[in-house]
């Protein structure tokens, strides 16, 4: 497939890849189909499944009374699933209604993978390519998972094949009428796809600036020309393609195509104009024209006054250039970056936006049942519609506020990654871990204190993380200590800093993992062997002692519990032997 502006290349092959890819589409969507169908669940699979089935009428019940009203999903609406998913409920005679929902998505799925084997049919050309990334998409993990399942997922790739598909056909078209066509068609599109699921925003920032780069590149390299044309040395009219067709001539046999000898006469050329160039006779005679070899069709001056023919075939009419400029205005393309077709765009998208116009009359018509505040008013379909109440970017700055886990991943991970990475591509051992630990006690700092969150949420699994991480900053120091071969006064560093560390977490909050304990507990008995240490023995005894029997007392399967409790009398004994040697 050639670039845009590669006609010819395009026009030979343009019927058979479109028929090809169409019935390849066809057939695709059918196979997938079919496989979606066969594993469908026959109930609710699910995650916000429920959500999409139960805000529709026939699901919609209260306690005391059925409504038929749809209701509002959680943020940003998802009007156009709500309204298509209602209307399969409504038109599928089988089956409950999850079973139905679960129908339209799988047909969602087959869709879009007609769609992606029709974009990449258009642009390679290969039958296999395109049922290969088709299949490979639609039967991976997650696609097929959340294929067959009422959510929004589907719908979302259907529109992300449909706007691949476009953007294809738009690079194919050849003249500017097509590509407004498909321009409008498109931007509605783009509109509809932000009605189901907000991520598609991420190819519509991709795909529109390419569109209009690829317009303005268009008009700036030859959609149209100005003709400036002398009246008194020769008159050149554009060829009405109603009033007579332009004449082409074939390489090969120079056969002039007519027309219609009644519609269009031979105009006669002024001979200090423009003249009459004759061809070489072994390709063609033009000087002398016979009527059973090459009927020419005359031109009435009134309807149309040039005769076009290609310059590559038989070279007929030799202008002068300074007499007369001859060149073809396309209006067409001159005003495909004009406002009133970039309003006409904008038009289109909006209209595509049209389904939220539910989100208001439903919580209009629910007001006794509101779930997601009041849509009616501007501030509350603007809360709904960029997700303030209950939305991605809400979730995540709360969470950054509440338990900075983010930071916690930075400090416990990043540092453990970034002294790997640099020891196997530098190969470097001499590298300066004071300036390591001092950024990771800064970030270690930043961490606040734990908050609660309810076991059910995916904050308390997050929070969980979270505390292995802060925990994880100081066991890579204490293991750094440990294995790096450094001086001897770096390595006394290294476990005070993870000591230090160890000490702030575990005393920190009241609850914490129970592993904290035996390693807290490791970091005092090492400081013990440190020559010159500034901290009390007595205090690193105690507290190695007093956090070894509280990781016997909670960690009874540990294997090493045996061994723990042997090393508590011996460290029981070092403990009164110092403090004896203190009173006397």
């Amino acid at each position: 497939m050639g670039l845009h502006g590669d006609g010819g290349a395009q026009a030979a092959g343009a019927g058979p890849r479109r028929s090809g890819g169409l019935r390849g589409s066809v057939a695709v969507f059918a196979a997938v189909a079919a496989v979606f169908t066969v594993t469908l669940p026959r109930s609710l699979p699910g995650g916000d499944s429920d959500c999409a089935v139960l805000l529709c009428p026939p699901c919609a019940a209260v306690p005391s009374q059925q409504t038929d009203v749809l209701e509002v999903a959680h943020p940003p609406g998802y009007p156009l699933f709500t309204l298509v998913a209602s209307l399969a409920i409504t038109l599928f005679p089988f089956g409950s209604v999850a079973y139905r929902v679960n129908l339209l998505c799988g047909l969602f799925g087959a869709v879009a993978a007609s769609l992606l084997f029709f974009t990449v049919f258009r642009l390679s050309g290969s039958h296999a390519g395109g049922i290969l990334a088709a299949g490979v998409f639609s039967f991976s993990r997650l696609t097929w998972q959340w294929s067959i399942a009422a959510e929004v997922f589907s719908l979302n790739n259907l529109f992300v094949g449909l706007l691949m598909a476009l953007t294809v056909r738009f690079e194919e078209a050849a003249a500017a009428k097509e590509r407004s066509k498909i321009a409008v068609i498109g931007a509605f599109s783009c509109g509809l796809s932000l009605c189901n699921q907000h991520t598609i925003v991420l190819y519509v920032l991709c795909i529109v600036p390419w569109i209009l780069f690829r317009l303005l590149k268009e008009k700036g390299r030859s959609p149209c020309k100005v003709t400036t044309v002398d009246s008194q040395a020769c008159q050149v009219m554009t060829v009405d393609s109603q009033a007579c067709q332009v004449i082409t001539v074939d390489i090969q046999a120079c056969q002039v195509m007519t027309v219609d000898s009644q519609a269009c006469q031979v105009m006669t050329v002024d001979s200090q104009a423009c003249q009459v160039m004759t061809v070489d006779i072994q390709a063609c005679q033009v000087t002398t024209v016979d009527s059973q070899a090459c009927q020419v069709t005359t031109v009435d001056s009134q309807a149309c006054q040039v005769i076009t023919v290609d310059n590559q075939a038989c070279q007929v009419i030799t202008v002068d250039s300074q007499a007369c400029q001859v060149t073809t205005v396309d209006s067409q393309a001159c005003q495909e970056l004009a406002v009133s077709s970039l309003l006409r765009l904008a038009l289109a998208f909006s209209a595509g936006l049209l389904p939220y116009v539910y989100l208001p009359v439903s919580s209009y018509l629910n007001r006794a049942r509101w779930t997601w505040g009041d849509q009616t008013t501007l501030r509350g379909f603007l809360t709904h519609f960029l997700r303030e109440e209950y939305g991605t970017f809400s979730l995540v700055e709360r969470f950054w506020m509440q338990s900075n886990a983010v930071v916690a991943v930075l400090a416990g991970l990043g540092l453990a990654t970034l002294v790997s990475e640099t020891h196997r591509v530098l190969n470097c051992h001499g590298i300066q871990y004071l300036e390591w630990l001092s950024a990771a006690l800064f970030v270690a700092y930043q961490i606040y204190s734990n908050y609660r969150f309810d076991p059910s949420s995916w904050e308390s699994v997050a929070n969980e993380e979270m505390w292995q991480a802060r925990m994880k900053t100081p066991f890579f120091i204490f293991n750094l200590a440990e294995t790096a071969t450094v001086p001897p006064d770096v390595k006394a560093q290294l476990y005070t800093h993870a000591y230090k560390l160890y000490k702030e977490i575990v005393y920190l909050q009241e609850e914490h993992p129970v592993n904290w304990h035996k390693n807290y507990a490791i970091a005092c008995e090492r400081m013990l062997r440190l020559p010159g240490t500034t901290t009390d023995p007595e205090v690193l005894l105690s507290e190695t002692i007093r956090h070894f029997r509280l990781y016997t007392q909670k960690a009874q399967t540990d294997p090493q519990r045996a061994d723990i409790i042997a090393a508590l009398k011996h460290l029981r004994r070092e403990l009164r032997s110092l403090r004896n040697r203190k009173t006397v």
